[in-house]
């Protein structure tokens, strides 16, 4: 045999021979591990087949070294968002498992699979089983060599994100299966010379950090960008206080860019802003009231608003200004590094703009959302913020509008049934925590409220225009479509007209209850319209409102925003505007979210993965962390899709059957929505005003009426921008090396206005007490600022049967956030 199988002895023949039939060699082999054989053979040819399998074993991890597939260096795959972003560990351990590592992979399922399991185990447990085989791989890889680290520098990231204390950290490393949690948040002190020596990067967070800032800076490059800036504000708590360390509160500005949907570079040229703001006209009463084209796509609107409470999505209208999700797909958001500058102050917001920007952004437009109450004055700023368009934030408009309709329809507290209607009494009904107008519950909770209501009451309603006892029978009796649109053009018409309420010959002839279910229909309705209109990417219409309810502050940023959209921005900067005021984080359909709440998602995130304690609780740090957001947040899901588990906190969206039958059966029993002569509220409970006539009715009266009052501001900030600015030794920001561009539009003689307001009365701001801080609705947790907090609410109406007709409409998964 010697002879025969050794290949030197040229007997190739009789070896072909011998293995041209398969399972020959297999067979001698068996014969001589065989437990009849002599034990010695035994050990010996076991002992054989072990080293040659451990030779091939190591042969694998050689080669996966070399090809770089889990490496991670400054030249093979360093720790980068883009790098982070393609990273998938599933599709890793698909590709060692089919090529790189057959054999290890062989071992490991023999240790993992028990035959008899292997009979009856389901998918996931073989998903698990395959999850188990390639940790440990990835494990054992690191082991062999430190260069094979990329997916324990990833593993460590994750339990960094997730709120993983360093203990836990640091027991996982003894295992080998997360990066030290030194290496995660210690900042680099080599220098660049010696980054460039190492092979090996040593931070994972300030890698991943460098990299975000870099593809932030890429894109503010080609200057078509938009930003958004919110506050952020985090308490530092000391158990044990003493002289230098106690609690403290820290208050900074985290900030966003992305970039321009359907924008170019001709659109954003500052000489056609500046004169396009030049010779802009004043606001018209007409700019704010509907055309007859435009009340009828409202009324549109509305009807279909009806329609998909009772769950109808197929014929939905749209305005031109519709949002196409296809080219660009979901918005990539780049976050900046959070800044210590409390941009809440009066010249917050441009300490915030001289950080994130250098003065030859000066020579093009820029889209910029945020807080924008700051006293920008000639005599204060040595450039005047003549490029900023300054975008509405859609969110806080949406908070402060459920703010209004609360303080408006809430009603007496503990009336009973003497105001029926009232949200006081539904919240009653629906036996939830009291509410108190002085101290008002988070905003999530007061919405929720406002649009459970408004599902009852149009269920009730077309129960009433149908003339069917139940859900049930109505869902069986409608036939087509265009007898469901008929009985919601009725339930509009009858239930939603203010015109119904109005004027009644005399106190004995009048319903105060039926007016003022009419008037929250309307408001809810447009809320609720407004609300959908975001999230199918559409803009809605809903400015004068504001006025009516209390909300100075926003009735004044609405009179800015359609004087804006209507005269003072030229057509390129109105279509840039209008394509990016929503953005689309996850690129799913109906998932457009404003841009002041995606950036209040990214403080919430940045908190959340601002672990850092003791020496690391710095706002160095923060700025570390804060640019990872979105990396982070793609580590996580990853985790989470990999390992089949979800160890978040999120819930599947509450039921809503029970609260709605309970308030559709109160509706009926006190009649809310049937004319009731003489039916009044208490003294002390006095009726809902139409917020709509209101407001309008304010804006028109005397001649001292905050439109006019605004058309003086605006005439005097375009006599402003005329001027050349005088610098002041004051000034809040650094005189610039390259100066703006002035452009002398009309030779206005500089008599006529010395640039400073001449009483306290003729500032803008104070014209609608716009520095005084109006109290609105808190956001306290993830469900006040979720991005699908419009997509789990809203009643489903099915024609199968009646315990379907109000089922939820399904969620799509937030933890992409």
């Amino acid at each position: 045999m010697k002879r025969i199988f050794d290949p030197a002895s040229r007997q190739g023949n009789i070896r072909w021979d011998f293995f041209r039939r398969a399972g020959n060699a297999t067979r001698i082999l068996n014969f001589w591990v065989s437990p009849r054989n002599a034990p010695s053979a035994q050990v010996e040819v076991t002992d054989w087949a072990v080293e040659h399998t451990a030779t091939l074993v190591a042969e694998e991890a050689r080669k996966i070294t070399e090809s770089g597939l889990l490496r991670s260096s400054a030249s093979t795959r360093p720790i980068t968002v883009s790098n982070v972003l393609q990273w998938d560990m599933s599709r890793v351990f698909a590709r060692i498992k089919s090529g790189a590592a057959t054999t290890t992979t062989r071992i490991y399922r023999a240790f993992t699979e028990a035959p008899r399991r292997l009979a009856t185990q389901g998918e996931a447990r073989a998903r698990r089983t395959a999850t188990v085989i390639a940790s440990n791989i990835f494990t054992s890889l690191g082991e062999y060599s430190n260069a094979n680290n990329f997916n324990r520098r990833l593993m460590g990231l994750y339990l960094y994100a997730t709120g993983t204390g360093r203990q836990v950290i640091t027991v996982l490393v003894g295992l080998g299966i997360s990066e030290s949690y030194t290496n995660l948040v210690a900042p680099d002190t080599r220098s660049k010379a010696q980054r460039q020596k190492d092979k090996l990067a040593q931070q994972a967070g300030q890698d991943l950090s460098t990299s975000a800032r870099e593809d932030a800076r890429k894109l503010a490059e080609g200057g078509l960008f938009g930003e958004v800036y919110d506050n952020i504000n985090m308490s530092r708590r000391n158990a044990e206080q003493i002289i230098g360390r106690h609690d403290t509160q820290e208050n900074g500005t985290c900030a966003t860019i992305w970039p321009l949907r359907d924008a170019d570079p001709e659109d954003m040229k500052l000489s056609d802003f500046t004169e396009s703001f030049d010779k802009a006209r004043p606001l018209l009463l007409s700019d704010l009231l509907h055309t007859s084209d435009e009340s009828k796509l409202f009324r549109e609107c509305l009807i279909h608003c009806l329609l998909r409470i009772i769950d109808l999505e197929s014929t939905t209208p749209a305005t031109a200004d519709l949002i196409d999700l296809l080219p660009t797909g979901a918005t990539i958001l780049h976050p900046l590094p959070p800044m210590e500058v409390d941009e809440s102050t009066i010249n917050g917001n441009a300490e915030v703009d001289n950080v994130i920007s250098y003065p030859w952004f000066w020579q093009r437009a820029r889209i910029i959302a945020g807080d924008q109450l700051i006293n920008c004055s000639h005599a204060e700023v040595t450039h005047p913020f003549v490029w900023g368009a300054w975008m509405p934030g859609l969110f806080h408009g949406k908070v402060a509008d459920s703010h209004g309709m609360l303080t408006t329809h809430f009603g007496k507290p503990h009336c009973g049934t003497r105001n029926p209607g009232c949200l006081a009494f539904h919240n009653e009904q629906l036996r939830r925590l009291p509410i108190s107008l002085t101290s008002l519950p988070p905003f999530r909770t007061c919405r929720d409220l406002i649009f459970v209501s408004l599902y009852s009451r149009v269920l009730h309603c077309l129960l009433l225009v149908s003339g069917y006892a139940s859900l049930g029978e109505c869902a069986k009796g409608i036939s087509d479509f265009s007898q469901l649109r008929d009985m919601a053009e009725e339930i509009f018409d009858t239930y939603c007209n203010s015109t119904k309420g109005e004027n009644p010959p005399k106190l004995t002839q009048g319903d105060m209850v039926y007016e003022n279910a009419l008037l929250f229909m309307r408001d809810a309705l447009i809320s609720r319209e407004f609300t959908d209109a975001i999230k199918r990417g559409d803009s809605g219409t809903w400015a004068l409102s504001f006025r009516g309810n209390g909300r100075t502050k926003y009735a004044y940023e609405m009179l800015h925003v359609i004087h804006n959209l209507t005269t003072v921005w030229p057509p390129g900067i109105r279509k840039v505007v209008l394509r990016n005021w929503l953005l689309n984080p996850s690129g799913h359909p109906n998932s457009w979210v404003e841009v002041d709440l995606a950036q209040e998602h990214m403080n919430f995130w940045i908190k959340s993965y601002y672990k850092a304690h003791g020496s690391n609780a710095s706002w160095e740090w923060l700025q570390v962390i804060g640019p990872c957001v979105q990396a982070l947040r793609h580590i996580t899901a990853m985790m989470k899709h990999a390992l089949g588990v979800d160890i978040g906190t999120n819930h599947s969206s509450p039921d809503l059957q029970n609260d709605i039958a309970e308030l559709m059966q109160s509706l009926d029993e006190h009649n809310v929505y049937r004319i009731i002569p003489g039916r009044v509220t208490d003294e002390d409970d006095p009726p809902v005003p139409d917020v709509i006539s209101v407001g309008l009715q304010a804006l028109t009266d005397s001649t001292a009426n905050p439109l006019n009052e605004y058309n003086k501001a605006f005439i005097r900030l375009q006599a402003r921008q005329r001027m050349t600015p005088v610098p002041s030794n004051t000034s809040v920001i650094s005189t610039p090396s390259i100066l703006p561009e002035i452009i002398d539009i009309n030779d206005e003689d500089e008599d006529e206005d010395t640039g400073e307001w001449e009483s306290p009365e003729d500032d803008p701001a104070d014209i609608f007490d716009y520095e005084e801080d109006e109290p609105t609705l808190e956001r306290n947790d993830f469900a006040d600022i979720s991005f699908d907090m419009d997509n789990d609410s809203e009643p489903s109406f099915d024609d199968a049967a009646l315990e379907d007709t109000l089922m939820m409409i399904g969620t799509y998964d937030d933890d992409d956030m």
